[in-house]
C-alpha cells in the first residue's frame, strides 16, 4: 500500500481501464485559454502546494458532465478526487496523450506535472474536436492572495 508522503511512478497516474465514469455529456468548459487569459482574472489564486507556483484561479473552475467535482479510481486502486479547471499556467506535460482509458469519453488525457517542482498536479484532457480542460487535485492546490 502507498503511503500518503510518496510519490506515485507514473503507471500510478494513468486512469483505471474500463472505468469511464462521465458518460455522454459534453464538457462546460469555454475552450482552453492562454495564460495570459489567466493572468487576467483578479483576486485568488491556486498554486502547487509544494512549491508555490501559481496553477489556475478559483474563476477558472468549470463543469463538465454537469459538476466540477469528480472521483476516479486507477488501475492500482488509487482514487484522485478531480476538480475541473477551463484555464492552467505552470504546468509540463509529462509522456504522451492517450485516448485509452481516457475518465472523459471522447478526450484524450496527458499527465500534468508543476513545472516549478515536478510534482503530478493532475492532466490535461483534449477533446478529439479540439478545445479541452484541465483535471487537477484539489489536495494537490493551495489557494492565496493574487498578485
Amino acid at each position: 500500500m502507498m503511503m500518503p508522503t510518496e510519490r506515485p511512478g507514473l503507471a500510478d497516474l494513468k486512469p483505471r481501464p474500463g472505468l469511464p465514469l462521465v458518460r455522454g455529456k459534453r464538457a462546460e468548459c469555454p475552450e482552453t485559454g492562454t495564460d495570459a487569459e489567466l493572468e487576467g482574472f483578479s483576486g485568488r489564486v491556486l498554486c502547487c502546494a509544494l512549491c508555490d507556483q501559481a496553477v489556475t484561479r478559483p474563476e477558472a473552475r468549470c463543469r463538465v458532465d454537469g459538476k466540477h467535482m469528480h472521483v476516479f479510481c486507477n488501475p492500482h486502486g488509487v482514487v484522485f478526487e478531480v476538480g475541473c479547471f477551463s484555464l492552467a499556467t505552470g504546468l509540463t506535460p509529462e509522456g504522451e496523450r492517450y485516448s485509452e482509458f481516457s475518465w472523459f469519453p471522447g478526450h484524450e488525457w496527458q499527465i500534468m506535472l508543476c513545472a516549478r517542482c515536478g510534482e503530478h498536479l493532475g492532466w490535461r484532457f483534449t477533446a478529439r474536436s479540439g478545445g479541452g480542460f484541465y483535471g487537477l487535485l484539489p489536495g494537490k492546490l493551495r489557494e492565496q492572495d493574487g498578485e
